[in-house]
């Protein structure tokens, strides 16, 4: 009588197991691309949300485009003790915030989590220090009364012009933070709270900050390339692009090299500096040239 045998022997079950491993791990890294382009596709929605936000306001404040911020008291507004005289401001994505109407579209889903502190709560966290930056210094004019936009019109060329793009975060980036508040005088003038640059809260200025020996190369920020070390405080999360939202309201992906064009800067990928970092930026001999992508030229 033939018997019939019900289990795997050792060796069959040892192949079966080999199999399983190896499609793993062909497949989990796979599983981990479309987890990473799942989480760009959010930030990019976020941030083309937050764009459409600064056309709304334009269109409702005689086309200005927003102040990186307000001085004085208005619903909403934060105010800052010190010795000298409270100040009261309120930051660009309070402003937008009526045509946004949550603040969790200030969230980059690769970027550090938002926490209270108190008296804080996690919206304050969330209004103080999102996770994008505004191109301030070039949609903002300094007057003796404070911040004032640009019009929405005044760039050359909106769908090359930068509005926002993802920047280091707080919390979790190791990067410290401080606001710098407008002081109406005859000559405009920032005063720093805290200790390290940051203008205004959460914008970007990387006109002056491109490559190594920028603001935020400085050792206090405790940046690293991917958090913006080189590259004026905007990260790259994103499989080392920027995510970017333009003028015109559209929003992609940027490789740094693209947006540090015109900066002052350019990429050296063969030179001394190659061993430190392969987009490291050093200096141009062409002081003065446009920005490109960032000012309104």
């Amino acid at each position: 009588m033939k018997r019939i045998r019900l289990a795997f022997t050792l060796i069959e079950l040892l192949v079966v197991i080999a199999i399983i491993a190896i499609l793993a791990a062909m497949l989990f890294p796979v599983f981990a691309q479309a987890k990473a382009a799942a989480k760009a596709t959010a930030t990019l929605s976020n941030i083309k949300q937050q764009s459409l936000a600064h056309i709304m306001y334009a269109g409702d404040y005689d086309d200005s485009m927003t102040p990186g911020q307000t001085q004085g008291a208005q619903p909403g507004s934060y105010t800052i003790v010190d010795p000298a005289g409270n100040i009261t401001f309120t930051p660009w994505t309070k402003l937008i915030h009526p045509y946004m109407k949550s603040s969790e579209l200030f969230t980059d889903a690769l970027g550090p989590s938002f926490s209270a502190q108190s008296p804080l709560t996690i919206q304050d966290d969330q209004f103080m220090n999102p996770r994008f930056g505004y191109n301030w210094n070039n949609l903002n004019i300094a007057t003796n009364t404070g911040l004032s936009g640009v019009s929405g019109t005044a760039p050359a060329n909106p769908a090359e012009t930068v509005m926002l793009t993802t920047r280091y975060g707080v919390r979790g980036d190791t990067a410290s933070y401080i606001v710098i508040i407008y002081i109406p005088a005859v000559d405009p003038q920032y005063l720093a709270y805290g200790g390290i640059i940051a203008f205004p809260p959460a914008g970007i200025e990387p006109d002056a900050n491109w490559g190594k020996g920028g603001d935020f190369d400085l050792p206090g920020f405790g940046l690293n390339a991917t958090n913006g070390r080189y590259t004026g405080g905007n990260t790259l999360r994103h499989a080392d692009n920027v995510i970017v939202a333009w003028m015109d309201g559209h929003a992609n992906k940027k490789k740094p090299g693209q947006l540090g064009a015109g900066t002052g800067f350019r990429f050296d990928k063969t030179g001394v500096n190659a061993s430190l970092n392969t987009d490291i930026a050093v200096p141009t001999v062409e002081p003065g040239l446009s920005q490109y992508v960032w000012d309104l030229q």
